[in-house]
């Protein structure tokens, strides 16, 4: 098809009409071409952009090619007789016309001089058999032919009303079934509807090959998608976001420029399903135990598309009402980027909330009390205008995590000034709460080992505070991403320690304020969100009663609805990847309802523990002991300016 497509196929219209195909001008074309030359793929089924020479490539191509090179006859079937009218009329005759086989077209009887029936004898006996779903199955079934092309089959999955057959699609695919395996050739396409639509459903099962190029920033062999297009979500017009819409690399978030974007899919190379390929372009692993060649390509691939002709359809789509976003939508997933709509009633929330408030710990350990194993308290607190969150989790052995205790308190910013109202709250849960702490069942009080403050709100009264409270305390701000805007900004790790950064460790970072003269926390909550859900879903108790390292439970009460809404505040969020140009993909959570201050306080209390050194993964048991860890060696190592160890329970361990 490559030498066919190169010496006889003239393209018949467009802006290259008259001309023969150059690869360059649209590179994916070339890749599905030479995948079908290597004659291993008996089927192939193919989806992509609109408009961008899906049909051509798909349904013309191989159509001519067997009638006119093989002088093959050949099954062509779309939808309706309708359809297959318009195939021939709007596609194939332009083509045939174009072409030097134009004397090939019947001088006489049916289909001569241009004219369309149903089946076209040409002048070197091959015919083009057209077939549809609708009609009875006695049209479709009278017939034998080695090649079957078929158009818009997620249009005519259903067999007909009358019918009692199979689906038209393998209907009008086993007019092939006196052939070998390896003779027959059959071909699907369609642009994609919904994820159960039929060429959805075969790429699925296909060798689902994906369009691969390398980035001129990283080297990687990354495939752009839809997150990838960048630059518009901020745009104040149609014609800004045309302006400032660019691809990033899905690897290292890099800008791709248009000159960049093309010469990487000039360069393209194509990867099954399963594959992998490095640095070098080197693919090593077998195809897919499959019959089935699946090819796709997306608005990255289609180089009749810019990056701003994209975005501003991203754009308008983002700035319409609801009823036409979900239309554009549907659109925008279907034709542009070739991946199936989703309805907008799909929840993919991780968490179920009735199972989240079951997960009691053993009956003794009540609100409030500490076991005795804990070696570790960590505690977190949410700060608000008019009222205050916190949460309070003792570690056991195994890194398992028992929420203690949790609650609100009281900001009277009615009565007086906010600042005012805070300090003196915070004040007295200080004095009142936390200084006379928690109990195990034995009497034995036990202390945070450090309480972390939400410093992203009035951060002047929280520092305030925490200079006259001690080095128990200490302030943090959380860093991440969540639905339609940035809660600040995406974390970024620092790479160094300095002058001002002092300690990094797990999707967080100290660091000393000069000004403020204290040391905060700068956190990923998104990262320990995502820790505290796998703890949630891991599993108290394995199948021998043994309590499971790495999970988290809730103190014991007689109330099966006790903990009703910390659950309803820890599934008020979902976790999904998005990416983020310049840095990669990431995971963003979109939040479900506003009321999620007990998950905020939850994944700072983790974030706190790993600071005084929880390690939030299951241990290996009877493990020996190791040698510190580097970063471990760096924590223990952090000192005050005063010279002190900067966590208070290393300054407990040297007494």
């Amino acid at each position: 098809m490559i030498e066919f497509c190169e010496k006889e196929f003239v393209i018949p219209k467009g802006k290259y009409k008259g001309t023969l195909i150059n690869w360059d001008v649209q590179p994916f074309s070339k890749l599905y071409f030479q995948e079908l030359d290597k004659g291993i793929w008996p089927r192939s089924v193919v989806t992509g952009a609109v408009q961008s020479g899906k049909s051509t490539i798909s349904f013309v191509i191989p159509v001519l090619y067997y009638i006119f090179e093989c002088e093959e006859t050949t099954i062509a079937g779309g939808p309706t007789m309708i359809v297959n009218r318009d195939k021939f009329n709007k596609e194939l005759l332009p083509a045939i016309l174009a072409s030097r086989y134009r004397d090939q077209l019947p001088s006489d009887g049916s289909g001569s001089r241009g004219g369309w029936v149903e089946e076209i004898t040409f002048n070197n006996s091959a015919a083009i058999k057209f077939m549809a779903s609708k009609g009875g199955d006695e049209r479709r079934s009278s017939y034998t032919a080695r090649c079957v092309v078929l158009t818009e089959i997620d249009k005519f999955d259903q067999a007909g009303g009358a019918s009692r057959e199979t689906d038209p699609v393998t209907q009008m695919e086993d007019r092939s079934l006196s052939f070998l395996e390896s003779e027959r050739r059959f071909h699907g396409e369609c642009t994609v509807s919904i994820r159960t639509g039929r060429i959805w459903t075969e790429f699925e099962k296909s060798t689902a090959s994906i369009i691969v190029c390398q980035c001129p920033h990283c080297e990687d062999w990354v495939t752009p998608e839809r997150e990838h297009l960048a630059g518009w979500q901020d745009a104040e017009s149609e014609i800004d976001a045309r302006r400032r819409a660019y691809f990033a690399c899905p690897a290292c978030g890099s800008r791709l420029t248009e000159k960049q974007r093309v010469e990487m899919n000039r360069a393209a190379k194509l990867l099954h399903r399963g594959q992998k390929i490095d640095q070098y372009g080197l693919i090593t692993g077998d195809p897919p135990a499959t019959n089935t060649f699946g090819f796709r390509w997306n608005a990255f691939n289609n180089l009749f598309w810019t990056p701003g002709e994209i975005a501003a359809k991203e754009w308008k789509t983002h700035h319409s009402t609801a009823m036409a976003e979900q239309a554009a939508e549907k659109e925008l997933c279907q034709y542009y980027w070739a991946i199936p709509y989703e309805s907008p009633d799909f929840d993919s929330t991780p968490l179920d909330v009735h199972q989240v408030r079951r997960r009691f710990s053993e009956r003794k350990y009540t609100r409030g009390l500490i076991p005795e194993d804990s070696n570790r308290l960590s505690m977190a607190i949410d700060c608000g205008q008019r009222f205050c969150t916190w949460k309070i989790i003792a570690w056991r052995p195994g890194c398992r995590g028992h929420i203690a205790d949790y609650g609100t308190f009281e900001v009277h910013s009615r009565d007086q000034a906010v600042d005012k109202a805070l300090l003196s709250a915070l004040r007295n849960f200080r004095d009142d709460v936390i200084s006379q702490g928690w109990h195990t069942p034995a009497g034995e009080i036990r202390m945070p080992d450090v309480v972390f403050i939400d410093g992203g709100w009035k951060s002047e009264i929280i520092y305030e505070f925490i200079r006259e409270s001690g080095p128990r305390f200490r302030p943090a701000i959380g860093y991440g991403l969540s639905q339609g805007f940035r809660r600040y900004r995406s974390y970024h790790k620092p790479s160094k320690t300095g002058t001002e950064v002092k300690l990094i460790g797990d999707e967080y970072h100290v660091v000393w304020v000069p000004k403020e003269r204290l040391f905060r926390i700068d956190l990923n909550v998104d990262y320990w969100k995502t820790k505290l859900f796998d703890a949630l879903h891991t599993p108290l108790m394995d199948e021998q009663g043994n309590p499971v390292d790495g999970s988290i439970e809730f103190y014991h009460s007689n109330d099966p609805n006790e903990h009703m809404t910390v659950a309803k505040h820890y599934t008020a969020e979902r976790s999904m990847e998005v990416f983020t140009p310049g840095t990669g993909t990431e995971m963003r959570w979109i939040i479900e309802h506003r009321a999620n201050h007990f998950l905020d306080v939850a994944a700072y209390a983790l974030c706190a523990a790993h600071l005084v050194g929880v390690r939030l993964t299951r241990e290996t048991p009877d493990e020996p002991a190791k040698s510190p860890s580097p970063a471990e060696k760096e924590r223990r190592s952090f000192l005050t300016p005063d010279g002190r160890p900067f966590l208070l329970t290393d300054r407990e361990s040297n007494h």
